[in-house]
């Protein structure tokens, strides 16, 4: 897989017009720069090019720096190689090392390299990324666009937060291509030939010493200050403040491209959102916070869109050129080059699918710092009618195997390439990753204080979060003191510790402020199915769940923090309503609140399974059906959800099965939320409250917190995670019936023993129970 398979790149055969200042000024029409070209280009080895075409564009920078009048003493754009520079790519931590890279130097290091003729290997200087203006990508045969170049091209701006845009350039002895990468996508020119078309490394050289206006290429406001600790600084200028700060994560480019920095108690998110967006993270935090601080909440300081000085000292708003950005990219043809932009009229914002990295395990990296704050750490985004990994634009799996491959011509693909908006939100809120949580108790704390936060925000705020994913749930939060806000006293009574924080309202939506909620929004992993698929499953006969039953003790303990009203009321607000549903028609898709708890489901249900106990592996096949399900999941694929095996046929002894036997204590608890989730609720929404969900959460975590109390705590680890399991494959499909893949990964199911047949909204709720889970046994599903 390369990483073409992550961009939407175009190619535009009129780039040097639209993306280089053509400026027959800046050429120097004399033949002396082909003449050089004819006389020294002749490789037996890619380094062989290296000399040469240092040459050449040191003297075409030269040039151009006269024309645009800097003086002696000022500092030209010279090419240098820099074998000892690299960057590291965070899908597969490739190192990606370009071969001649652009930096600011004195005239008298330009007339050196014209000095020096030879083919010899130059001398690598070592470079920080922080110095780069542009590089060349060398190949000596290859006419095709470096797939190298274009990883490189992705992740620097992981590494430069003053990245807006990247022109660069590849080149064989034979051809060159210039490029053009920023948060939207990869644009790259119909081939050139050094011959012929040499006076376009003038206009190459004038655009990176002079941007084209609507295609910036840096971002005055993030300046790099100094080193301190073995870190670098960097001062971060909004409206009204100028602060230094230090990176905490980042990520790459052809997406939101987003820098996370802590400054003190401040928290700087620098990201590039979709300039058709409803609703921005300031717009929704401010709604929460204004009867008075939250808790459970991050707190905003500041929220604006970046704007940058023009060199005639005019104010520009950072964002991705329309020139390739702000359109749908759509063809009938499997050859990407034959796609076309179109424009993209539609009011509102994309689908967003926030991709969190995978790594060993299934586990989201952090560059090792233990504090997160408001990001979900890498993630890309599929836009609207674009699918994940192996699946083409229009749906269509590229394996060959698909029926939608045989009639691919006669069918138009399209993918919606958003306009990009830079942003900067200064956050006074920060926290410990939720990895850093060792208690089992303690985590199913977490797990109460976050759905009681989620319920206050959509019943009493009109905020839906809309991404609950393990990266935006912070514990032992911290707050920048203020005096002039005062804690919300709706939510929590000020002498109760607040120990979770949900951050990242990035995707967040202000419910009843105009057309549904349609978005495929949310972390693929844990994403609710019905948002996954875009649609409620629709079937002729469905029914409801009962609310599931708690212990003496857990209910006395709601009733106390509650009342014994609210405990009844939504009691009988789901019994009253109809227990069989008998749709017409299928219910439009809409991301209602329920379908949070379903993440958070999902989440906990993972996490749970992930979690060790000691140094004991106690992997089983269950357990490893279940995570490589979970970290391979698609949205969207096929317009189906293999997770269903999970939650539709939900069993309480698999449930067992997939955790750490000294966790199976709380496999009662995941089984219980998943008879609930599973349920079709969209066809009952007009008749139960709008939070019923969190409601049955709540009492479930409180259920189990009491249950682990007379149990003993046990201590978990999050940031190991247990390893695979080891069975025989042969031993696997004989006894479970599964298809395995070539590599012995598990991802499917064909003929299990617990085949139900086919699935309906009306599949019977699983009674058995194992000796572990009999005393957790509850009458929930009786009727009557």
């Amino acid at each position: 897989m390369t990483v073409f398979d992550y961009a939407d790149i175009k190619r535009d055969e009129d780039f040097h017009e639209k993306y280089l200042r053509v400026d027959p000024s800046m050429v120097d029409s004399s033949d002396e720069f082909s003449a050089f070209y004819k006389e020294n280009i002749d490789p037996t080895w890619e380094h062989d090019l290296y000399e040469p075409i240092l040459n050449i564009l040191a003297r075409v920078s030269l040039h151009v720096a006269g024309q645009i009048n800097i003086g002696d003493d000022g500092d030209r754009i010279l090419f240098q190689p820099s074998h000892l520079h690299a960057v590291e790519d965070e899908r597969d931590a490739t190192v990606n090392k370009p071969d001649l890279v652009a930096v600011w130097d004195k005239l008298s290091a330009g007339e050196d390299v014209i000095r020096d003729k030879s083919t010899r290997v130059p001398t690598s200087k070592t470079r920080r990324t922080t110095e780069l203006v542009s590089f060349v990508d060398v190949e000596l045969l290859n006419p095709e666009l470096s797939d190298r170049a274009a990883v490189y091209a992705r992740g620097l701006p992981r590494e430069r937060p003053d990245i807006a845009g990247l022109l660069y350039m590849t080149c064989t002895a034979e051809i060159f291509r210039f490029c053009w990468s920023d948060a939207s996508r990869l644009v790259y020119s119909k081939q050139y030939e050094w011959e012929k078309d040499v006076h376009l490394l003038f206009y190459f050289l004038h655009t990176l010493y002079d941007a084209v206006d609507d295609l910036p290429q840096r971002d005055s406001t993030m300046q790099l200050s100094k080193e301190e600790n073995g870190k670098l600084v960097w001062t971060v200028k909004t409206a009204n403040r100028e602060m230094d700060a230090v990176r905490l994560f980042s990520t790459p480019a052809w997406g939101k491209q987003t820098w996370i920095l802590q400054s003190g108690s401040y928290i700087i998110k620098d990201l590039w959102r979709e300039k058709k967006m409803r609703f921005t993270e300031g717009a929704v935090l401010e709604k929460i916070h204004e009867e008075g601080y939250v808790p459970g909440v991050v707190r905003l300081g500041s929220y604006e869109e970046v704007a940058v000085t023009k060199a005639d000292g005019s104010p520009q708003e950072l964002e991705t050129s329309r020139k390739h950005s702000g359109v749908i990219f759509c063809g009938t043809s499997n050859l990407l080059w034959q796609y076309k932009d179109v424009p993209d009229n539609s009011s509102s914002g994309t689908k967003r699918i926030e991709y969190e990295a995978v790594t060993h395990g299934g586990e989201d990296a952090n560059d090792g710092n233990s504090t997160i704050e408001s990001v979900q750490p890498h993630h890309e985004e599929i836009e609207s009618g674009e699918a994940a990994d192996d699946v083409e634009a229009g749906g269509a799996p590229d394996d060959g195997e698909s029926e939608v491959e045989d009639d691919y011509a006669s069918q138009v693909h399209e993918q919606k390439i958003p306009q990009r908006v830079k942003v900067k939100a200064i956050l006074e809120s920060y926290g410990d990753a939720l990895e850093e949580c060792t208690s089992l108790l303690q985590l199913l704390k977490i797990g109460f204080d976050i759905v009681h936060i989620h319920q206050f925000c959509v019943m009493d705020r009109d905020s839906l979060h809309r991404d609950i994913s393990k990266s935006n749930i912070v514990i032992n939060p911290k707050h920048k003191p203020d005096d002039t806000k005062k804690q919300n006293p709706k939510v929590m009574n000020e002498n109760v510790k607040e120990i979770a924080m949900l951050i990242d309202w990035d995707n967040a939506a202000l419910l009843g402020s105009g057309a549904p909620l349609t978005d495929m929004t949310g972390t693929p992993m844990y994403i609710a199915m019905a948002v996954s698929v875009g649609a409620f499953y629709f079937s002729e006969f469905q029914t409801r769940a009962n609310f599931s039953l708690i212990s003496d003790e857990a209910r006395a303990l709601y009733i106390g923090a509650y009342g014994q009203k609210k405990h009844d009321d939504y009691i009988n607000e789901i019994n009253k309503s109809p227990f069989i549903v008998e749709p017409e028609e299928e219910v439009p898709f809409e991301h209602l609140p329920y379908l949070d708890m379903e993440s958070v489901f999902w989440l906990y249900a993972y996490i749970l399974c992930r979690a060790c106990v000691g140094d004991e592996d106690k992997s089983t096949y269950e357990y490893d059906r279940f995570t490589k399900v979970m970290e391979h999941h698609n949205p969207g694929y096929c317009m189906d959800d293999s997770r269903d095996l999970f939650i539709i046929l939900t069993e309480l002894e698999k449930w067992e099965k997939r955790l750490h036997p000294k966790l199976r204590l709380v496999a009662g608890m995941s089984h219980r939320m998943a008879q609930y989730l599973r349920k079709q609720w969209a066809y009952s929404k007009d008749d139960i409250p709008a939070d019923h969900a969190h409601e049955m959460m709540k009492r479930l975590f409180l259920d189990e917190i009491v249950h682990v109390r007379k149990e003993g705590e046990v201590t978990i680890n999050l940031k190991k995670t247990r390893g695979r399991w080891k069975d025989p494959a042969s031993a696997r499909k004989s006894l479970y019936g599964t298809h395995v893949t070539g590599s012995g990964d598990v991802l499917g199911v064909a003929q299990s023993n617990d085949n139900l047949g086919p699935v309906s909204g009306n599949v019977p709720q699983d009674q058995s129970r194992s000796s572990v889970g009999e005393k957790r046994r509850r009458e929930d599903d009786n009727v009557g």
